[in-house]
């Protein structure tokens, strides 16, 4: 346990340390914005009302976009329960056992097999850019 309070804590410690250039870096960004528009003739109020409007309009962007992309996801549907009646959903589940029996059995039969194939799959993925695509679209789908 307290391996993973250590763990916790590296990375709470590297996670501070990039939010801390973060927000220094919007803190200038934000008095260049100032600075430019006071130097266009707006006054000092004029300038900090639109950086400080600017910046809660920012803000408010990404916190719709942190809302969005943490919202539960809507739970998927199965086949098997789409079809009130039930048929169909043993064939498949038999199907699915007797598939992942023989993948279990040629893999037992041929370790060294398998690896090779697996490792040659892996790197003919990470090196051609179409297959990974290709395979993603059928992941998707």
């Amino acid at each position: 346990m307290s391996r993973l309070g250590a763990r916790l804590g590296v990375a709470v410690a590297l996670a501070a340390l990039p939010l801390t250039l973060m927000a220094t870096a919007l803190g200038y960004l934000a008095w260049a914005g100032f600075a430019l528009l006071e130097a266009e003739g707006f006054g000092g109020p004029a300038a900090a009302a639109i950086t400080g409007v600017i910046a809660l309009a920012l803000a408010v962007i990404l916190g719709l976009s942190i809302h969005l992309s943490l919202r539960p996801k809507a739970a998927r549907r199965s086949v098997a329960t789409l079809r009130a009646d039930g048929i169909g959903s043993d064939v498949a589940a038999d199907l699915g056992a007797l598939a992942a029996q023989q993948i279990v059995n040629t893999t037992r039969e041929h370790p060294y097999g398998t690896v090779g194939a697996a490792l040659a799959a892996g790197l003919a993925v990470g090196a051609i850019p179409e297959l990974r695509k290709t395979l993603t679209g059928f992941l998707k789908h």
